[in-house]
């Protein structure tokens, strides 16, 4: 799998393409904890279009939640956008967004666009 994080405006873009493996998706999370603008509770966008998660399953969900409930203080919380077009992407990034709020981790949706998620992120939040 190969992956490119980038940081604009404010958010955290990670978007990844390939094939997907075990523990690939830990290996964004860790590049993007150690790039220079980190900062817990960034805004965070993961766009898996282009990538086959073919050969993933349950347990590499599970997998994913469990490092970001590890690292819970180094992420933060913060808004997370995934994007995936595709019908398989899409529902493993569904089964990632209860795994995260069973660990306690951030808002995560789900997006088939990219503008879609980038709206969603830099909307304002509501006045309490």
């Amino acid at each position: 799998m190969d992956f490119k994080v980038e940081y604009i405006d404010g958010i955290f873009i990670c978007t990844s393409s390939g094939r997907a493996g075990k523990g690939d998706a830990v290996r964004v999370m860790e590049a993007m904890l150690s790039h220079p603008e980190w900062k817990p509770g960034t805004p965070r966008c993961y766009d898996i279009s282009d990538l086959d998660s073919g050969s993933l399953n349950v347990n590499e969900m599970r997998r994913i939640a469990s490092f970001a409930s590890i690292h819970r203080a180094q992420l933060g919380g913060g808004k997370i956008a995934m994007v995936a077009s595709r019908n398989l992407e899409y529902g493993f990034s569904r089964m990632l967004s209860i795994f995260v709020t069973q660990f306690g981790e951030s808002d995560l949706e789900v997006f088939r666009t990219r503008e879609e998620a980038l709206d969603w992120l830099y909307a304002k939040q509501p006045s309490a």
